[in-house]
């Protein structure tokens, strides 16, 4: 098994929050996986590098090359200026962020009742858990919430919320959750790509989770 110095920058993030998420958070992966790609990975696997060396069977090489591809494939620009003029990879969370907008881009687009029921249902969280925790401190500050609590968002549509910088945590993970509620991923051309998304986008979960631990959605948004 390969030494954490072995992985590069993007694996050594996705390792570390296989390594902090619960053992369901890592079965659901496995599951994923086990039911859908064509490597050997057991539906009850729990080893963060198994779950990681899983993913790399399906795409094509680090964890930053899946994004690269599935970026490519959706039109997503994942490409940053760096030094001396050269162009570096964006951060994994923001090229994740990207793919989680273009995805619920494709459902508007695709299912316009399906995505004014998921803005329902992302309506509905914020009430619950009250627009700081779902939205963040920031974007409640900047005036994104209405009296405080996300009834109604004055930025207007859940894409215009999605896509400010100070929007993270349960706001992005109840989005993924609704990808998978309202099928979005079937709405994907390539089975294979699918696939690969899907499990992307539970790395993107997983790590708005994470972000938030003591914040725990409700159903449907529950849903892996």
């Amino acid at each position: 098994m390969p030494t954490d110095t072995s992985y590069s920058a993007y694996d050594l993030e996705v390792l570390s929050l296989l390594r902090h998420a619960t053992s369901e958070e890592r079965r659901a992966l496995a599951r994923l996986m086990a039911h859908n790609f064509p490597a050997p990975v057991d539906e009850n696997e729990q080893a963060p590098e198994k779950l990681l060396a899983g993913l790399h069977k399906k795409g094509d090489g680090d964890y930053g090359r899946i994004l690269r591809d599935i970026a490519k494939k959706l039109g997503i620009n994942c490409m940053q200026d760096g030094a001396s003029q050269t162009k570096t990879m964006l951060p994994a969370d923001t090229i994740e962020k990207e793919i989680l907008t273009c995805l619920l881009e494709t459902l508007k687009e695709k299912d316009p009742q399906k995505y004014a029921q998921l803005e329902k249902d992302i309506d509905r969280e914020a009430e619950r858990l009250g627009a700081n925790l779902l939205y963040g401190d920031a974007a409640v500050s900047a005036g994104i919430a209405v009296g405080g609590v996300a009834a109604r968002v004055a930025a207007g549509s859940l894409l215009s919320r999605i896509a400010l910088p100070a929007v993270a945590g349960p706001l992005g993970w109840a989005c993924v959750a609704g990808l998978t509620a309202y099928q979005v991923y079937d709405l994907l051309a390539a089975p294979a790509f699918k696939v690969t998304a899907h499990a992307v986008m539970q790395i993107y979960r997983l790590r708005g989770r994470l972000a938030c631990p003591a914040v725990t959605p409700v159903s449907p948004l529950a849903d892996i």
